[in-house]
C-alpha cells in the first residue's frame, strides 16, 4: 500500500513557506524605495552621535588585506576558533584633560648664605669664602593623583599618566543596513564614567557585505530528517527517517548557508529495516524566510539492505 501522508504535508508546508516568502517579499519591496535616504544616513559619520562611516566589502579582500594588520594574538585566537570577521573598526579619538592640585617640595642640597655678598660674578651654588649658617634651597617638587605622577628633579622631569577608558560599541542590524554606535568614556578612580564622553574625531568600519557568498569546503553539519522514498524493486514507497552529516557548504554564513554540500548518512525505515543514504546537495529552505532557517530540503538515494531507493527529506540541522 502506497503512502502519499509525507508527500500531503511536504506540500503542505511547501505551500505555506512559499505563500509567507512573497508575503515578505511585496512587503520589502514597498520598504526599499523610501529606506535608500536612510541607508545613506545610518552608513554616514556623525561625530555627535557616535556613529561610524559604514563600507561594504563586496568580496572580502578587504578585510582579508585588513586581517594582516590585527595583533598576533588576535589573528591566531581567530584562526584557532575558526571565527568569521564581520567587521573591523578603525577609531581615532581625541581627549583633553586638565586638572592642578597642591605641589610639594623637597630639598636635597643645600646652599649656604656667606655674611656678605658673595663676590661679583660669583654663581650662586657654588661654595663661597665667609660661609656661615646653611640655607635649604628647594630645587624639586613632585605632583601625584589617581592617575598622574609627576616629579622634577634638577634638569630631569618624569611622569607617569595611567588612564583607564571603557567603550561601548554597538553594531546593529536592520534589513540590508549596519549602522554602528561608539561611545568611550575615561573612568575615574572609583570606576565611573567621567563626562563629557570622549569626542569620536574618526570611525570607519569595513563590513563584509553579507551577500556574498562563498564555497566553504570543510564546514561539517550534523542533521536529522524525515521523508518519503521510492523503492524501485519492491515498486512501494516507504517512510524513512535518518540522521545525516555533511562536508561542505555554500553560502554567505557558516553557520547558515544556502547549501549543504556531499551529505551522507543513516536511514531507518520500519522494524529491521536499516540503510544509508547519500545526497550531493541540500538547499535550506528556510534561509530566505524571516521565521524560520535552516530547514533542508534535500533529494537522496537510500540504500535498504539490497533495495534500491530515491526520494526527499525534509530535516534540520542540530
Amino acid at each position: 500500500m502506497k503512502t502519499y501522508l509525507p508527500w500531503v504535508v511536504v506540500g503542505v508546508l511547501c505551500a505555506g513557506l512559499a505563500y509567507q516568502y512573497f508575503e515578505f517579499r511585496e512587503m520589502q519591496k514597498a520598504l526599499m524605495g523610501s529606506n535608500n535616504g536612510v541607508i545613506q544616513e545610518l552608513h554616514s559619520f556623525d561625530s555627535r552621535l557616535g556613529r561610524a562611516e559604514v563600507v561594504l566589502d563586496s568580496n572580502g579582500k578587504l578585510l582579508d588585506s585588513l586581517k594582516d594588520d590585527l595583533p598576533d594574538e588576535i589573528r591566531a585566537d581567530l584562526e584557532r576558533y575558526r571565527i568569521e570577521i564581520e567587521s573591523i573598526a578603525e577609531i581615532v579619538l581625541t581627549h583633553n584633560v586638565s586638572g592642578g592640585g597642591n605641589v610639594s617640595f623637597k630639598a636635597s642640597r643645600s646652599l649656604f648664605k656667606a655674611s656678605s655678598k658673595p663676590p661679583l660674578g660669583q654663581p650662586i651654588g657654588e661654595e663661597v669664602e665667609g660661609l656661615k649658617k646653611p640655607l635649604v634651597v628647594p630645587f624639586g617638587w613632585e605632583y601625584k593623583d589617581w592617575r598622574l605622577s609627576a616629579v622634577l628633579n634638577d634638569d630631569m622631569f618624569t611622569y607617569t599618566l595611567a588612564q583607564t577608558f571603557e567603550a561601548i560599541m554597538v553594531e546593529g542590524e536592520k534589513g540590508k543596513t549596519s549602522p554602528s554606535y561608539i561611545r568611550i568614556w575615561e573612568l575615574d578612580a572609583e570606576g565611573k564614567h567621567i563626562e563629557p564622553a570622549m569626542e569620536v574625531k574618526r570611525f570607519k568600519v569595513i563590513k563584509r557585505d553579507k551577500k556574498v557568498s562563498k564555497m566553504s569546503w570543510w564546514n561539517p553539519k550534523l542533521d536529522i530528517d524525515v521523508g518519503d522514498v521510492y523503492v524501485n524493486r519492491r515498486n512501494r514507497q516507504s517512510v524513512v527517517a535518518g540522521v545525516n552529516i555533511s562536508s561542505s557548504s555554500y553560502g554567505n554564513s557558516e553557520e547558515s548557508p544556502d547549501w549543504r554540500v556531499a551529505r551522507a548518512g543513516a536511514v531507518y525505515a520500519g522494524p529491521g529495516s536499516y540503510g544509508l543514504s547519500l545526497a550531493l546537495i541540500s538547499y535550506n529552505l528556510g534561509k530566505p524566510l524571516p521565521l524560520v532557517d535552516n530547514v533542508w530540503i534535500t533529494p537522496e538515494y537510500v540504500r535498504l539492505g539490497k533495495d534500491n531507493a530515491v526520494g526527499i527529506t525534509i530535516g534540520g540541522m542540530l
